[in-house]
């Protein structure tokens, strides 16, 4: 008996051992089996990650030769190779002055990566920038200006940027985002921030969003060269399709004579196919020549017109397209002197001479004015102002002044800046839009 109660023992002491040390076999096996699961996740994770890195740089690589890469947030802009080699989902979303690209990798493992990239070039955040001292008598509406930099809360928008003298002598509104906002802008449901979104008449009106800017340097900051290279780019084809020139004698088919005929050659040179043209001399445009620019600035996606070293006036009128919709322009206006020797004579055979006299609402400032507009303007883009010229008995460069006499709408559009500045080569990552941990 004692001794069948020892075997039972035995047989019970073994059974626990082998229980425990099945138990101690299972717990084992499910952590190496949680181990190689992990392993394999991070494996998968790891390849998700860097399919998504190299969609990510497809894309950057196809914004940096495209010819529209300011369309980059636009359906079926990227190449079909991006999504399909890497197996991932690849887009782009305008987020202020940026471009967000984001690739997204589904199945085992769901990755998500974003980076931001930004296109090169010293233009500063402003729907308006002048150099010149600028003037205005009517109101000045901003519909959609530049958001500048985002907060939490909303926008740090860019009305306008001025070098020197900005005085308003009526109305200054600021009316942030609109509903339905062009595509150069994502708002994330946010608006400009109080203080940058004015309303008011008058300086003492003005907020953040007007910027006093003694740097300020237009010409370089649009075109990334200096001023005294500013032949070179006139020259290039790659920016300007067609330089038109004011000449004593005409001989060429892009020359005229006078202010007053300087309209007629830019509607013959947007008539051939070209959208951004190059001044030399004197400008003056109104009437049908205003309205055809207009009408081509929008069949066009945009158009750039700079006058160079010359008097520069623009005598809106209202423009319809065939379903009887109000037209705006559609692009870059930009004036800029540099070697220009200023004489307000060279006014003469102008609409706009009539106007430049004494008694004036402008007073004296227009014995110095080299640019001039009346008439509503209503516009889509940018508006540029940099007319300046050296001072010999002063020793430093002197702004000239520019006059708005009537009212001008002004809505932000950097599809437009994007189109123009044409510089592929020097689109950018924005440092601090993305994590390598």
């Amino acid at each position: 008996m004692i001794s069948n109660q020892k075997g039972l023992a035995t047989l019970l002491v073994t059974a626990m051992i082998l229980i425990v040390s099945l138990l101690f076999s299972l717990a084992s096996y499910k952590n190496i089996y949680y181990q190689v699961k992990r392993s394999q996740n991070e494996i998968l994770t790891s390849q998700a990650h860097w399919r998504a890195e190299g969609g990510i740089e497809c894309g950057f690589s196809y914004i940096q030769v495209a010819s529209n890469p300011y369309k980059a947030d636009q359906p079926g802009f990227f190449p079909s190779e991006c999504n399909e080699v890497m197996d991932i989902k690849l887009s782009a979303e305008k987020v202020g002055s940026y471009i967000n690209l984001k690739a997204n990798v589904s199945g085992f493992a769901k990755v998500t990566i974003s980076k931001a990239i930004a296109f090169s070039g010293k233009l500063k955040p402003g729907a308006i920038q002048t150099g010149s001292n600028l003037f205005s008598h009517s109101s000045l509406a901003f519909y959609d200006p530049d958001p500048g930099k985002e907060t939490l809360e909303g926008w740090e928008c860019v009305a306008l940027r001025y070098r020197e003298i900005y005085k308003p002598n009526a109305s200054v509104i600021n009316m942030g985002f609109k509903p339905t906002h062009n595509s150069s802008i994502n708002s994330k449901d946010k608006d400009c921030l109080p203080t940058h979104k004015t309303r008011g008449t008058g300086f003492e009106a003005l907020k953040s969003d007007f910027i006093h800017d003694p740097s300020l340097s237009p010409f370089e900051n649009f075109f990334d060269v200096s001023d005294k290279n500013h032949n070179q780019v006139r020259d290039d084809k790659e920016r300007f399709d067609v330089v038109i020139k004011e000449v004593t004698k005409p001989n060429g088919k892009y020359e005229y004579i006078g202010i007053s005929n300087c309209a007629e050659k830019i509607v013959e040179a947007m008539n051939e196919g070209n959208s951004s043209i190059w001044v030399e001399g004197s400008c003056e445009i109104s009437g049908k020549n205003y309205e055809n620019i207009v009408k081509k600035s929008n069949a066009m996606d945009g158009t750039m017109i700079l006058v160079h070293d010359g008097m520069f006036s623009l005598f809106p009128n209202k423009v319809l397209n065939d379903k009887n919709e109000s037209l705006n322009y559609q692009g870059i206006i930009f004036h800029y002197n540099l070697d220009y020797k200023f004489n307000f004579n060279d006014w003469e055979g102008s609409k706009a001479k009539d106007y430049l006299k004494i008694p004036s609402v402008f007073g004296e400032n227009i014995y110095m004015a080299s640019f001039y507009l009346h008439g509503a303007l209503n516009m889509e883009g940018a508006f540029i102002l940099d007319a300046k010229h050296y001072d010999h008995d002063l020793e430093k460069f002197k702004s000239q002044n520019s006059l708005l006499n009537d009212s001008f709408a002004m809505t932000y559009n950097s599809n437009y800046i994007n189109k123009f500045t044409k510089s592929r080569s020097s689109v950018f990552w924005v440092a601090g839009s993305w994590h390598d941990f």
